[in-house]
């Protein structure tokens, strides 16, 4: 199966269950973590979760949500559209 480089669609990617958020590129390298999710701004700025995480970057900027894209797809689709995926773990 090909794998999307999803590096040019986010700008952020959540680590951890406080919210912190890191370039992707030391979210992979350093921490391990890959996004599942993005979220998209409506000024175009993205952050990116894991499943594990995906609560807590929903809520950093929940009104302001305006997209969002899932793995495997990565399809653009309209935050009203979106629906969780699993809990956060705690």
């Amino acid at each position: 199966m090909p794998q999307i480089d999803i590096k040019p669609m986010t700008d952020r990617v959540v680590i951890n269950r406080w919210g912190e958020a890191v370039r992707p590129e030391t979210a992979f390298h350093e921490h391990c973590v890959c996004a599942k999710i993005i979220f998209i701004r409506g000024d175009g700025w993205a952050v990116g979760a894991p499943e594990e995480f995906e609560a807590i970057a929903y809520h950093l900027w929940q009104n302001e949500w305006r997209e969002f894209r899932r793995w495997p797809h990565y399809e653009l689709q309209p935050i009203s559209e979106y629906k969780p995926k699993r809990k956060t773990r705690q």
